[in-house]
């Protein structure tokens, strides 16, 4: 009897507890089926509880509030990952060539290690990190010649390769163009050695004759040669620096003048030349003394020409046959039956201070130079130099007041020039050679076979 009061107590304790206990774990199944279906539980879900609950991707992870998945675990987004890539709706590893800075990266797809080393101006974390091996202020730097690693296409540390200097003995190169020496010798730099009877790297005849032996030329010391060029060119070579002499430049002209014996001309003076010659040297000689010179342009002279005419000199620098040209003398009248030298009748008058005008009629002359290039002239010629080119019958040139026919009282006067004259008359002036006669009104008289003018051709 005793037992039975205990068991009352018992399941009394029972049933205080339990309802407790359900309320701060709801899931707590009793009798295999969550204690409170068709509802939602209150409280916030943990990411250590080891259900894949709240806005997670998976048990425990992703979703943003729970750490983020590692690969193979279900995903939403690239965020619900460590290596930030979600592909098909899992996690994948880190790779070099997923386009994202995951893992060890210390920038996209390289650096860390595991990826190949990133470029310049991308992030790092040590030289390692950067193909140029240089890491300064987080990121990776350009290779220089300062920078005291191997990088660019140097052959050792800061140096060779053609774009640092030279390499000094020991160091690696890849050509004798990376060292000092000039000598690289199983991929190192070699010393150079002066006697070893080799000619070798930057010895040269300078430095060491006993192994180069003697200099073709002085350093600096320039050679001319006209093999290959035309006249008056030449070609020019320089000694290098090693003693030897450098390779000749293209052909180039030399001197003031291009062809030896040549000769130019120019004029002088008064329509003079003088001339002078390229020397085999290619270079002009002096010019020779103004020869051939004549007249200046402009200038007149009177020697040969009447009291009251000149020559005046052409442009080309020649005195004219004739004298063209009136000077200072002017026209007058005069009594009598004459004028003065230089001067020709131009009409006749009737002056009574001149005397009675009863023979002849008409006693005072009007008197005109005799110069220009063509004269009216009172009478039957013209005066020296002219030659007649046609007549007429003048009153003012008679000496009576009228004009018979077929009489000519006056004539037409040119100058003799030029390489053809029609001459009334039946003679060419000196000088010219008859080509043909005619008749001509203009000379005279013409009927039946009357010949008054002659056709003339200079000599």
């Amino acid at each position: 009897m005793s037992s039975i009061p205990n068991l009352v107590v018992f399941m009394l304790a029972l049933f205080l507890v339990l309802p407790a206990c359900m309320e701060k774990n709801p899931q707590v199944e009793v009798d295999g089926s969550p204690a409170d279906q068709g509802r939602e539980l209150a409280g916030p879900a943990g990411c250590t509880d080891g259900v894949k609950n709240g806005a997670e991707t998976d048990i425990d992870c992703g979703g943003g509030t729970c750490p983020s998945c590692t690969p193979q675990l279900a995903c939403a987004k690239a965020s619900d990952c460590n290596s930030d890539v979600c592909t098909n709706g899992k996690c994948a590893a880190s790779g070099c060539t997923d386009g994202v800075k995951n893992g060890a990266e210390t920038d996209v797809d390289c650096g860390g290690g595991t990826c190949q080393p990133c470029t310049v101006k991308q992030q790092c974390l040590a030289g390692t990190d950067c193909v140029t091996g240089v890491c300064a202020a987080g990121a990776c730097a350009a290779a220089t010649c300062t920078d005291k690693a191997k990088n660019g296409i140097e052959t050792d540390v800061d140096c060779g390769g053609g774009d640092c200097p030279p390499c000094a003995d020991g160091n690696n190169c890849a050509s004798g163009t990376d060292c000092v020496s000039a000598i690289c010798s199983g991929g190192s730099c070699a010393k150079l050695v002066c006697g070893d009877k080799v000619c070798e790297g930057n010895e040269t005849c300078i430095t060491c004759k006993q192994d180069c032996g003697a200099c073709q030329c002085t350093p600096g010391q320039t050679g001319t040669s006209s093999g290959g060029c035309s006249s008056c060119e030449q070609k020019t070579r320089t000694c290098l620096t090693n003693g030897k002499w450098g390779a000749y430049g293209a052909c180039t002209a030399y001197g003031n003048c291009t062809i030896p014996g040549v000769i130019q001309a120019r004029t002088c003076g008064n329509c003079g030349t003088q001339s002078r010659t390229c020397s085999s040297s290619c270079v002009w000689g002096s010019w020779s003394a103004c020869s051939g010179q004549g007249c200046k342009p402009g200038t007149t002279k009177t020697s040969g020409c009447g009291p009251c005419s000149a020559k005046k000199c052409t442009s080309s620098c020649t005195w004219p046959s004739s004298c063209d040209v009136c000077t200072t003398c002017k026209s007058h009248t005069v009594c009598g039956s004459y004028c003065p030298p230089g001067h020709h009748v131009k009409s006749r008058v009737c002056n009574k201070s001149c005397g009675i005008c009863s023979y002849p009629p008409k006693n005072q002359l009007n008197c005109q130079p005799t110069c220009g290039a063509s004269i009216s002239v009172c009478g039957y010629v013209c005066p020296s130099g002219y030659y007649v080119s046609s007549r007429s019958c003048k009153i003012g040139c008679s000496t009576l007041n009228h004009c018979y026919q077929y009489s000519y009282t006056s004539v037409f006067c040119r100058l003799i020039t030029g390489p053809f004259l029609y001459v009334c008359g039946g003679y060419c002036p000196s000088g010219y050679s008859e080509v043909s006669k005619s008749c001509s009104t203009a000379c005279g008289y013409c009927k039946g076979s009357v010949i008054n003018r002659v056709y003339c051709k200079k000599n």
